[in-house]
C-alpha cells in the first residue's frame, strides 16, 4: 500500500518519470534534463528572470543558473537587462533555442500521453483542475512562508 502522504506520493511519480527521461537521452540533443526544463519554460515564458524560473518551476536558484549558463554557452539563450529596471536580467530563448524546443516538445509530449493513457478524457480533465487546485494553494503557502521567513530573518 502507498502511503497516503501526499509529497511522497508526488515524489515518487516524479522521480520514475524524471528516470524515465533519462532513459532516453536522444531526446534532450545533448542537453541536461534541467537545461531542457529552462529551455521549455522560456518557450513559454520569455524574458523572465532566474528567480521567477525557480519560483514557477521550484528549482533552487543554483539549478537554475546552471542551467541557464549550460544554455547560453550553447547559444540556445540570451540575457539581457530589464529597461526599466537595469538590477533585472531577463532570459530569452534565440533563434537556435526555439528551434532546438520545437525538435524536442513533440517527442516529450509523446511520452507524457503515455503517462496520461490510464486516464479517460473525462478522469484527466478532472486531474488537470484537481492539480491546478492544488498547485495554486502550494503556492499561496510557499508565498506565505516566505515573506514570513523575511520578515523574521535578521538585516
Amino acid at each position: 500500500m502507498v502511503p497516503d502522504f501526499l509529497p511522497f506520493r508526488f515524489g515518487s511519480i516524479f522521480a520514475k518519470m524524471a528516470f524515465d527521461s533519462t532513459r532516453v537521452p536522444e531526446i534532450f540533443e545533448g542537453l541536461s534534463q534541467r537545461a531542457w526544463r529552462v529551455l521549455a519554460l522560456l518557450a513559454s515564458y520569455p524574458n523572465i528572470t532566474n528567480a521567477e524560473m525557480s519560483a514557477l518551476f521550484g528549482m533552487d536558484t543554483a539549478t537554475v543558473t546552471r542551467a541557464v549558463a549550460e544554455l547560453k554557452s550553447k547559444g540556445l539563450i540570451t540575457t539581457s537587462r530589464d529597461p526599466s529596471d537595469r538590477r533585472r536580467v531577463l532570459n530569452r530563448l534565440t533563434d537556435a533555442g526555439a528551434a532546438m524546443h520545437d525538435r524536442i516538445a513533440p517527442a516529450r509530449h509523446a511520452r507524457s500521453k503515455r503517462y496520461e493513457a490510464c486516464f479517460t478524457s473525462e478522469e484527466l480533465s478532472q486531474l488537470h483542475r484537481l492539480l491546478d487546485k492544488l498547485s495554486r494553494h502550494v503556492d499561496a503557502i510557499f508565498l506565505e512562508e516566505w515573506r514570513e521567513e523575511r520578515r523574521s530573518s535578521p538585516v
